[in-house]
């Protein structure tokens, strides 16, 4: 049967982390973070392109977190997860969204 969403629930998980670690003053991470523009890209998603195309997780993070209303001050971590998880399960929905099938005869008084 496998698992729902995994790679849903996984990129909600790596999210959060990325911005945990980004938050950390003088880690690896907020040094890179600070180095590829992403405070500016999360609120103007142009500057994702000036990105490095070797970082491809990041330019996926930034991508997808200008969707997700930023952490608010009364809200959980685990609120958080599950609010990033949600949009980014929508995203999933309307990338691979079912279409519809629409079928009609040309000529429907012949044989």
């Amino acid at each position: 049967m496998g698992l729902p969403n995994v790679d849903v629930k996984f990129k909600s998980l790596l999210y959060n982390r990325i911005l945990t670690m980004g938050a950390r003053d003088g880690s690896m991470t907020s040094e890179l973070l600070r180095f590829c523009y992403v405070p500016e890209a999360l609120t103007n998603p142009a500057y994702a392109l000036r990105t490095p195309s070797k970082l491809v997780y990041l330019r996926r993070y930034l991508t997808d977190m200008t969707c997700v209303a930023p952490y608010a001050a009364g809200e959980t971590r685990k609120q958080f997860k599950r609010r990033i998880c949600n949009v980014l399960l929508r995203l999933a929905m309307i990338v691979n969204a079912p279409s519809e099938l629409r079928i009609v005869r040309k000529f429907p008084d012949t044989n």
